[in-house]
């Protein structure tokens, strides 16, 4: 998967994607968000749910290390053996 080309679906597009290729990691809250990780295609991609309600806000592409930095606690992440 091109990070380019993910940019550019649509979020019905990202969730699709998810749904038919997404292996779950972790899940962590976030302000008024329930935050799910998934690997996808070796990327990492996080997807939005505002808490209480069943529909997604944001599915995104996770290209910098850093934005990983928040689930290191959770989980144990290799990111040089996804991309």
């Amino acid at each position: 998967m091109d990070p380019k080309v993910f940019s550019k679906l649509s979020l019905q597009q990202r969730f699709s994607l998810l749904k038919d290729k997404g292996e779950f990691v972790a899940s962590r809250p976030y302000e008024s968000f329930s935050v799910h990780l998934f690997t996808v295609e070796g990327y990492y991609v996080e997807m939005w749910q505002r808490i209480g309600l069943e529909y997604v806000e944001y599915v995104e592409l996770i290209v910098e290390k850093r934005k990983l930095d928040v689930w290191t606690d959770a989980i144990d992440i290799d990111f040089n053996s996804l991309t």
